[in-house]
């Protein structure tokens, strides 16, 4: 979240843009075979339809955890 914090805040040559940032991350297990598309891209657009600056993890079983959750 703090990144998400400094992207947003950020200001280029003294001009103030609004930037928002969504993470969507999921576990990799050795072994098993990643599905398409991935977890960590619907826990991104999970993030991304229920508000914008979030990091979201999704768990093996679909299961999506907010950084505030974890």
């Amino acid at each position: 979240v703090f990144l998400c914090i400094d992207i947003e805040n950020e200001k280029i040559n003294d001009i103030e843009i609004n930037i928002t940032v969504t993470f969507g991350m999921t576990e990799v297990i050795k072994g098993k075979t990643l599905e398409f598309p991935g977890t960590a891209d619907k826990a991104l657009y999970y993030g991304k339809n229920t508000g914008r600056n979030k990091n979201v993890f999704s768990d093996e079983s679909g299961n999506m955890l907010e950084e505030k959750d974890l």
